[in-house]
């Protein structure tokens, strides 16, 4: 009889580090990143009760505390009637947007509304340039 190895999350989580550390060596580090945490986690919008929107990769939620990566703050938008059409399709006035710069990691601790954002609307809502000041 045939054995098949079963893959553990920690074996994952090794061939992920080890991949990271070649990537980090060759340049390559935040592109990897960002590829891995597409493959392995929903990207989503928060809409927090005093923080306001964000949007990022949902890496955990206990209740209404929701811990996002590679989080932006929507300070602004335009050109969607409501979060759920900007999760679905995105925005139809970018320039008129105001989403803030990328941090790696946020924890929010009052989410009343997550909604899953469409791959149409992540393609749109990553070509809107950072918000600086």
């Amino acid at each position: 009889m045939r054995q098949t190895k079963t893959t553990t999350l920690n074996d994952i989580k090794t061939r992920t580090r080890e991949t990271a550390l070649n990537n980090k060596q060759k340049g390559n580090y935040i592109m990897f990143i960002k590829k891995s945490q597409e493959l392995n986690l929903q990207y989503v919008c928060v809409r927090t009760y005093s923080a306001g929107v964000y949007i990022g990769y949902l890496s955990e939620r206990d209740g209404q505390e929701v811990e996002l990566k590679n989080a932006r703050r929507v300070w602004f938008w335009a050109g969607a009637a409501s979060l759920s059409q900007l999760a679905e399709e995105g925005s139809s006035k970018q320039t008129e947007c105001k989403i803030s710069v990328t941090v790696s990691n946020i924890l929010l601790l009052q989410a009343i509304e997550i909604i899953s954002i469409s791959a149409q609307a992540k393609k749109n809502l990553d070509a809107i340039q950072d918000w600086r000041a």
